[in-house]
Order: structure tokens, then C-alpha cells, then sequence
């Protein structure tokens, strides 16, 4: 049947090419224009495009729990939702949050005709409301979510943690460094928890006066009731301000105009932080108690530079992003800049990569930019970067003697490598060491991960 302009649309989410096309000509013999996606990140950051009436989804999808694409249809949209699945009839939920109807896969062509036609009537008939658009902020963050989790193990590792605290209530605490992308998963909490159809803010704690803190942070709480509240840079929190926010937390209460003229709130709290809040409680910086309340659950993202094996696609993906959005035509990387990124520490992580690709695009100068990239691998182990560590973390000279040294040597070892092709016996007469010193040392650095080193 040939669908109207204004035909119903529905969305078809399955991995599984030919239950797809069984399903989509179910749907377009009644009448509807018919959007398959294989992937659910892909379908969710499409929604407020697509805007179903009907969506088939299998409960199989691999990049998101079969769970949580019907939590984010169900926040998303007031569209009926049709799940087929491999479970046994008997076993079928009855009322799975965001579903409509279930039926087994192996269902004749019939009984799921027979569903998709009772969905439509529902929405026609003014029991079903209309589909609204979903969320731009949600369809962003979707359209993100691949790239971010699944470009390597330790990432999908994170994603798995993500996933449980989902599950849970509790205030969250996530630790990286700054780059790192903490606020994105924080964003990731929100969508996976049971109040990912409530608000979702953020409140910075560090570059405000500790006055403006303590009223803009508790208003904050009150904005987000029913929702999550990110504490970003919690570890800058002042002092004095510190003891606002346990209030708020311990108590469940804010006073939006003056004191004993309170209101409830109910907000999740998810902490962000670049530093070791362990080390700032035991120097009396951090207050032992708060600290208590926002990490009853932790999360520490690993750096860019333990993950190298993502470093070629972000910079792929953000070059493509930069070219529409600057309309510049920039070529390919080439295989020295694409060496280079891979080489590079990155100790301001994705941000810093993000930033080093915009450049490129909007101004050109590959030479400019390789240069610049051996630069700053010159000064990682400088004394800007120790003096940056003894501030920040308040480590004994001693120990900041010894990491910057061994940062130093890590930095010498790989631009050693790079120069002469990771050939192993070159470098280690270049640096003057024995062979087996070079490989003991390779063994026990992550200078050799994720690289193609040649044997001698």
C-alpha cells in the first residue's frame, strides 16, 4: 500500500535484518511510513525527527538494554510501543514500563498485524496521546552516547557501572580528570534512573564568591525536584558553603525566600570531581560528613591517554562535526598528525583533543599543529605541570619529584620510539640504555599501549 504524505509514521528498532523486514511490511501494508533503525542510540537521537506513532522494537538491540529504550521512549514520547520478544508467552510482561503490548518473535504475521492495529485505534481513538517531539538535550546526548561508551573495554566498563547506578537512588560521586567527560556521565545517571523524565541541572561550585554559592547552589535543589542535581567540581566547594549544601542533602529542605519558611525537595545528587576527595577530607579541607553523603556510590572515568585505541574516531568525529558547523573543507588527517594524536598524553583528555581538532579545521596549519602537539609533550613533566600537581593535590615534594620524573622518562621513551619508527634496539642506543633495560621499562609504562611497535 502507498502511504500519504501525511501518513502515521513508525519506527522499527531491530538488529535483525529479516524479523525488520517482516515488521516493516506489516506496518506499510497499514498504511504507515516506516523508519528502521538497527541501532537504539541511533533511533532515540532521531526521535524528535521521526516522530512516531507506533514503535515495533525487538528487545535484542545491542548498544542499549531493551530496558532502558523503553524508559526513554516512554520519557520521550506518547507513542505506542509494540515489544517483540524471544522470551515464552508465559513469560511475557504484563505491565513493562513504556510498552503497550508484547508478543513472542516466532508470533504469525497475523496476531502482530492484529497488535499493531489495536495501537493504532488507541491513538486515534483520543486514549493514546499524540506523539509529542522528544527532548533535544535527550536526542543530543543520544547521539553522543555511542561514541562516548563504546569505543573501547574500559569505557564499556564505565557503561556498565552507569547502567547500576541507573538502577539506583543514591547520591554518586564521579572522578576523572578535568576533560575527562564527567558531566556527560553524569547526564548518562540522570537518563538511566528512574527520574530521567524529571530535570536535570547542573550547579558549578567553584568560580562564583562563596555568598553567591550558598544561595545559587540550594535554588539550584529547588529547581530540580523530582530530578538530578549535578555538583560540578564539588572538590572547589568553599568551606563556609560547604555545610549550606549538607543542610539541604540531610534535610530534604530549602528556603527559597527566608528561613523557616521552607519547602521539600526531592533531587538526586551526583557529584563531579578532578581530585582526590579522600586527601582533601584528611587535610581538613573537605568536610568528612558531606563527603559521606555524596559518595555513597563512586565512579572514576579513566583518561584519554589509558584509551588510546578512541583517540583516531574523536578526532574523526569532531573534524566532521567542525566542518559543518564552521563549513570548512578539511582533508583527511594524515598519517604523521593521526600518529601524533595516538602518541600524545592528552593531559586535558577529550577537551583538549576537541579543541586541538576545531583549530585544524577553521585554520588549517598541520605543521603548526604537530609542532605544537611535540611542545607540550616537552613540558607535560615541566615544572608548571609539578607545581600544577602540589596545588592541586597537596602531595609531598618528594612525591612530585618522583611522578615528574617518571612522566619525564615516559615522555623521552615515546618520542624516542616514535622518532625512529618503534624500532626497540634504535631507541634504546639512542638513550643510551641496554635493550633489556628499554623493555623492562616498556613493560611496566603504558607508553607501549594500544601502539604497533616493531620488533628489532
Amino acid at each position: 500500500m502507498l502511504t500519504s504524505p501525511t501518513a502515521p509514521r513508525a519506527l522499527i528498532i531491530d538488529p535483525d535484518d529479516r524479523n525488520a523486514s517482516r515488521v516493516g511490511r506489516l506496518l506499510s501494508d497499514l498504511g504507515l511510513e516506516v523508519t528502521r533503525s538497527p541501532s537504539a542510540c541511533v533511533a532515540l537521537a532521531d526521535l524528535h525527527q521521526i516522530a512516531p506513532t507506533v514503535v515495533v522494537i525487538s528487545d535484542d538491540v545491542a548498544d542499549l538494554p531493551a530496558d532502558q529504550v523503553l524508559r526513554q521512549l516512554h520519557a520521550a514520547t506518547h507513542t505506542s510501543v509494540l515489544l517483540l520478544t524471544d522470551r515464552a508467552a508465559r513469560e511475557l510482561p504484563t505491565a513493562r514500563r513504556g510498552t503497550n503490548a508484547a508478543l513472542e518473535k516466532t508470533a504469525a504475521d497475523t496476531m502482530v498485524r492484529a497488535a499493531i492495529e489495536a495501537l493504532l485505534a488507541e491513538a486515534t481513538s483520543g486514549r493514546q496521546a499524540a506523539p509529542i517531539a522528544c527532548d533535544l538535550d535527550r536526542a543530543e546526548f543520544f547521539r553522543l552516547y555511542s561514541g562516548v561508551f563504546h569505543r573501547s573495554a574500559k569505557m564499556r566498563s564505565v557503561e556498565r557501572i552507569v547502567l547500576q547506578m541507573g538502577a539506583s537512588d543514591a547520591p554518586a560521586t564521579i572522578r576523572g580528570e578535568g576533560g575527562v567527560g564527567k558531566t556527560l556521565v553524569a547526564r548518562a545517571v540522570h537518563y538511566f534512573s528512574d527520574r530521567s523524565e524529571g530535570p536535570w541541572l547542573t550547579a558549578s561550585c567553584y568560580g562564583l564568591p562563596p555568598e553567591t554559592l550558598a544561595v545559587e547552589v540550594p535554588r539550584r535543589f529547588g529547581l530540580a525536584h523530582g530530578g538530578t542535581l549535578v555538583l560540578e567540581d564539588v572538590d572547589r566547594l568553599p568551606g563556609e558553603v560547604q555545610g549550606a549544601i549538607l543542610r539541604v542533602m540531610r534535610d530534604r529542605e530549602v528556603y527559597p525566600d527566608r528561613p523557616g519558611h521552607g519547602r521539600l525537595v526531592d533531587v538526586r545528587v551526583v557529584a563531579t570531581t578532578s581530585r582526590d576527595l579522600e586527601a582533601l577530607v584528611a587535610a581538613g579541607s573537605f568536610r568528612s560528613d558531606l563527603y559521606y553523603h555524596i559518595n555513597e556510590l563512586a565512579l572514576t572515568i579513566p583518561p584519554l591517554r589509558d584509551r588510546p585505541e578512541e583517540i583516531p574516531a574523536l578526532a574523526e568525529d569532531f573534524r566532521a562535526r567542525f566542518m559543518a558547523q564552521y563549513q570548512r573543507d578539511r582533508s583527511d588527517f594524515s598519517e604523521e598528525l593521526a600518529r601524533a594524536f595516538v602518541a600524545y598524553q592528552w593531559p586535558g583528555n577529550v577537551r583538549e583533543l576537541k579543541s586541538l581538532v576545531k583549530r585544524y579545521v577553521v585554520l588549517g596549519g598541520e605543521p603548526e599543529i604537530l609542532a605544537e602537539l611535540r611542545t607540550r609533550s616537552r613540558t607535560i613533566g615541566s615544572s608548571a605541570w609539578t607545581a600544577s600537581m602540589a596545588s592541586e593535590t597537596g602531595l609531598s615534594l618528594k612525591e612530585i619529584g618522583r611522578r615528574a620524573a617518571q612522566r619525564a622518562e615516559k615522555a623521552a621513551l615515546l618520542a624516542t620510539l616514535e622518532r625512529v619508527n618503534w624500532n626497540r634496539a634504535e631507541a634504546a642506543r639512542l638513550l643510551k640504555i641496554s635493550y633489556k633495560t628499554l623493555l623492562n621499562k616498556l613493560n611496566h609504562s603504558p607508553v607501549a599501549t594500544g601502539r604497533h611497535a616493531r620488533k628489532a
